[in-house]
């Protein structure tokens, strides 16, 4: 790592429009490829939902993770449960605690909403991803499955 990368500034914050482009890049990373204009909507959609937080982690002004939690009243709950819907660090930003800072910032955010809950789902070839989210506090609870409703399913 270059003096410069541990002098800079690491920030957690809300998500902009002006961010787009970086988000876009990263969920590409990701696996999950989209238009700049559809990302554009979905954050502008995302962010006028009092339920949604979408935080972006810069170091130096320079965007270089994503998170983005959603909250969920349930019926058969007393409680309001928050999923964290999306979390990925770019490649060459990883290994520097950037995940687990996006975790603590949804948790926030969940807790300010009332949560007693944060939940994930990751991919089941996601090896990786699943290690690190029980390296965070999280363990396996329940077995998810999904039912496609249309013709272009997605992931």
């Amino acid at each position: 790592m270059h003096k410069s990368q541990c002098d800079a500034k690491i920030r957690v914050r809300r998500a902009t429009e002006a961010d787009c482009e970086a988000i876009t890049a990263l969920l590409s990373e990701l696996g999950y490829p989209a238009d700049k204009d559809d990302v554009l909507m979905r954050l502008q959609r995302l962010n006028s939902s009092p339920d949604d937080e979408v935080l972006v982690i810069e170091t130096g002004g320079q965007v270089e993770g994503l998170s983005a939690v959603h909250v969920s009243s349930m019926l058969h709950l007393h409680q309001p449960v928050a999923r964290l819907t999306t979390l990925v660090v770019a490649e060459g930003a990883r290994g520097r605690s950037h995940g687990s800072r996006l975790i603590d910032a949804a948790a926030l955010f969940a807790k300010a909403k009332g949560c007693s809950t944060l939940e994930v789902t990751t991919g089941l070839e996601r090896n990786r991803a699943r290690k690190f989210y029980e390296a965070n506090a999280f363990i396996a609870t329940s077995t998810r499955l999904a039912k496609c409703l249309s013709d272009s399913p997605e992931r």
